[in-house]
């Protein structure tokens, strides 16, 4: 084993170990109804120490790095503690962290090895729910009845199921009936017991275009195709401040369309109204679902996506989130690799409805960054 495969062999190993403790960890004490059971904040706090802290020695001490790209993270950081500051939340600072520290480590194995700690951790909070050790979060919302098993919210399942159906896309290596029965049969199930609509109809999307494209190097290489996968993350966010300023004047198809996206659309103009848009952003105060349930005072949060780091983080880290999704869509063209950015075009276009675009444990697209970047400099060798 040569130095330079040994070095990723490490960077693998140390990477994927602080993914696994910040992955379960951020399930049960972020995604399942512990959450709401028990105040777990000390304890995942110690754990993003510990995890943070074997991030950066596999940054610094590990990764090898020239001076141009240690200048480059050192004011990427510096942007983003500022952001912290001002928007009094250090989470994409921890996400960056995650990023960075996804540089030199096998993606394909990293989705392997993270699919089955995944799957382990769905089971494990389903049947905690089906014995009773976990509450089964029941709601009806306009009509329908939303089943959690053991997750904080329905929806949160879903997205959590999803998750794990794109890196099944992503290792998936031939297109058959049974993919596509067993992709139908789960899909069907979601929408029977969550009914999260946003989620499961972008990953239709999502999986039409997997299943229905032949030629993709043809068809996402053509120019105009190229360009809107690209520009997506753009549009998406102006389309979501067009759609606040149409609320505002009481269009009335903004208004009909707020009403199928259960009042995001409102929600967002709410927020908007009450705290504006800045350039280093500002602390911003949501109430749950589960925690409105609880107290008995009304819900009040923001779900949209690209609205929600507009007005918590700024336009200045907005520019930069954008940047790096178009970075990432464009490489993942001219590099070939598709199923990656079907993965980052799925949670480009639930952004605008939902808030998990740049959550990392969710959307791990994030995590190919570097492997893409790596890709690319080969085909320019």
């Amino acid at each position: 084993m040569n130095l330079y495969n040994k070095k990723i062999k490490i960077a693998d190993l140390l990477f994927f170990f602080a993914w696994t403790i910040y992955l379960i960890s951020y399930t049960f004490f972020k995604l399942s109804e512990l959450s709401v059971m028990f105040d777990l904040s000390k304890v995942y706090k110690y754990i993003q120490i510990l995890v943070g802290t074997i991030f950066l020695i596999k940054i610094i001490f590990v990764d090898k790095h020239r001076l141009k790209d240690l200048l480059i993270y050192f004011a990427i950081i510096v942007l983003f503690l500022i952001n912290a500051y001002f928007a009094d939340t250090e989470f994409l600072l921890f996400i960056l962290l995650i990023v960075l520290a996804s540089k030199n480590i096998d993606f394909k194995k990293f989705v392997q090895n993270d699919i089955k700690i995944r799957i382990l951790l769905l089971f494990i909070i389903i049947f905690l729910c089906l014995i009773g050790f976990l509450p089964n979060f029941s709601r009806i919302i306009n009509g329908i009845y939303k089943q959690s098993f053991g997750f904080a919210h329905p929806n949160v399942l879903c997205t959590y199921v999803v998750t794990i159906l794109l890196e099944i896309l992503y290792l998936n290596k031939k297109i058959n009936l049974i993919y596509i029965i067993f992709n139908i049969f789960i899909l069907s199930v979601l929408y029977y017991f969550c009914n999260s609509r946003t989620s499961i109809y972008a990953y239709i999307i999502v999986f039409i275009m997997y299943i229905g494209i032949k030629n993709k190097e043809k068809f996402f290489n053509h120019k105009k195709i190229s360009r809107l996968f690209c520009g997506l993350p753009i549009i998406l966010f102006l389309l979501s401040i067009f759609c606040i300023y149409l609320y505002g004047i009481k269009n009335e198809f903004i208004i009909i369309l707020n009403n199928l996206l259960t009042t995001r659309i409102s929600s967002g103009y709410r927020f908007f109204s009450n705290y504006g848009i800045t350039l280093f952003g500002s602390p911003i105060k949501t109430i749950s679902t589960r925690a409105a349930l609880l107290s008995g005072v009304s819900i009040d949060t923001i779900d949209m996506g690209y609205l929600k780091i507009a007005i918590n983080n700024g336009l200045l880290i907005s520019l930069v989130i954008i940047g790096v999704l178009v970075f990432l869509q464009k490489n993942a063209i001219k590099t070939n690799n598709y199923k990656i950015l079907l993965i980052s075009t799925y949670f480009i276009i639930v952004g605008f409805a939902e808030a998990n675009i740049c959550n990392v444990l969710l959307n791990f697209s994030f995590v190919s960054l570097f492997y893409l970047i790596d890709l690319r400099k080969k085909q320019k060798e």
